[in-house]
């Protein structure tokens, strides 16, 4: 006895797949990263601004207490609040007058700021 071949409607041999088939399964994968890439970089940004405003907030506590230890913020370095707070991460010494301070941090591309007192929400920009 002589046994057929099954084939389907289209003519091919079950179980291989038509370039038809393979070029659609292309484009569909296309498509998916097309809409995930731009997501996961916006994701990955979101991140480091907050890790800069995370390390401002970690900041101003040293801060605050430099100004409390001293009476005054003239002088207060970079130096001065890491031996308040070993864990304060700033870009540069504060920018700071007798009466008032400007602290900054960036992680990545953006910078970050808090002026005070009192003490701002975190803003994008340098201090100057």
């Amino acid at each position: 006895m002589v046994q057929r071949i099954p084939r389907t409607s289209a003519g091919s041999t079950p179980g291989r797949l038509t370039v038809v088939e393979l070029l659609i399964g292309i484009v569909l994968v296309g498509i998916l990263l097309a809409i995930a890439l731009p997501s996961y970089f916006g994701l990955r940004e979101r991140a480091w601004d907050n890790e800069a405003k995370a390390n401002l907030d970690a900041a101003v506590p040293a801060v605050d207490r430099y100004a409390a230890e001293t009476g005054t913020y003239s002088g207060m370095t970079l130096g001065a609040l890491r031996a308040i707070d070993p864990s304060v991460e700033l870009d540069a010494d504060p920018v700071v007058t007798r009466t008032t301070y400007c602290i900054q941090s960036s992680v990545r591309r953006n910078v970050w700021k808090v002026s005070g007192p009192p003490s701002s929400s975190p803003v994008t920009g340098t201090c100057s």
